[in-house]
């Protein structure tokens, strides 16, 4: 973490840091992850795929489909995408040394969780935690959840003796805001002289 008493000092600093990045295998698209074999994102995990669930009468939707006259299938997708809120993430941490009490200032979708979840990191109790969040700005669910910088600038706060302030570029909010997964699916339709159906599966 660099903290600076300006933006052009913290730059100046940022470019000095050298980072040797390990290349590792990779996927661009969602589906392609879902893969058997894919690159394994959690070691600890036996797959990519975090929830799999089906709804309504598979066997029924497969008979009527088999019954049909004729059928349309589609494969698509959505994007990858974010917010992209006009006024980006910032955060202000203050410690009250005499009082042993964080408080952080980010406009936020709430407080509660912030707080639980601040307190937690810093290995401090609830109380020993405020979060105020006054203007939000846009959100568009970016905004919703906790982020590292909330809790850099309570923990830089205490140890600098001084509130710390940040605020996010928009080139930083592009790789760091939270984002929405790109959604792949394989929608198809069904229809005879009486209805027209629908049904919708993930691509295979």
């Amino acid at each position: 973490m660099i903290v600076a008493e300006s933006l052009q000092l913290a730059h100046d600093a940022a470019e000095l840091v050298h980072v040797d990045y390990e290349p590792l295998a990779a996927v661009a698209r969602a589906g392609d992850a879902a893969a058997a074999g894919a690159p394994q994102l959690w070691e600890e995990r036996d797959g990519n795929v975090t929830v799999d669930a089906d709804l309504g009468d598979a066997a029924a939707t497969d008979a009527a489909f088999a019954r049909a006259a004729h059928v349309a299938r589609l494969s698509t997708w959505v994007q990858r995408v974010t917010g992209v809120p006009m006024e980006p993430r910032a955060a202000v941490g203050v410690y009250d040394a005499a009082a042993k009490r964080y408080t952080l200032y980010a406009g936020s979708g709430g407080v509660v969780r912030q707080k639980r979840e601040l307190a937690a990191m810093l290995g401090v109790e609830d109380a020993a935690v405020r979060v105020v969040a006054r203007d939000t700005g846009g959100n568009f669910g970016t905004k919703n959840s906790f982020f590292p910088e909330f809790v850099l600038v309570a923990w830089a706060s205490r140890r600098l003796g001084r509130p710390v302030k940040w605020t996010c570029e928009r080139r930083e909010a592009f790789l760091s805001d939270y984002q929405g997964a790109t959604s792949p699916s394989r929608p198809s339709s069904r229809s005879t002289r009486k209805a027209i159906s629908s049904r919708c599966a993930p691509p295979t």
